[in-house]
């Protein structure tokens, strides 16, 4: 995974589930306004259909070949930004 876009993120002190300690971690919920701008104008997508079970990872390797792109779609996609990947009905 390339980590050049996460690097300059904030570090916050996160507890992760129950743990009493905290962790030194990147606070990835901030994200650049840039991206919301430039999604704004963006003239090229590509309407894709998430199948049952399927990964951000899979999907990244569908479009574009590799698998580090997955990222990507959690900055584009305010409803996946804001509600998750999508889960299966057995899963949920």
């Amino acid at each position: 995974m390339s980590t050049s876009y996460f690097r300059n993120f904030p570090v916050i002190d996160y507890t992760f589930g129950n743990e009493l300690n905290t962790s030194k971690f990147e606070d990835i919920s901030i994200y650049a306004d840039v991206v919301d701008q430039v999604k704004s104008v963006a003239t090229m997508y590509e309407d894709y259909n998430i199948y049952p079970g399927e990964r951000p990872d899979q999907v990244s390797f569908n479009l574009y070949g590799t698998t580090e792109h997955y990222w990507t779609f959690f900055l584009m996609n305010d409803k996946l930004r804001e509600q998750g990947w999508p889960l299966e009905n057995k899963v949920l």
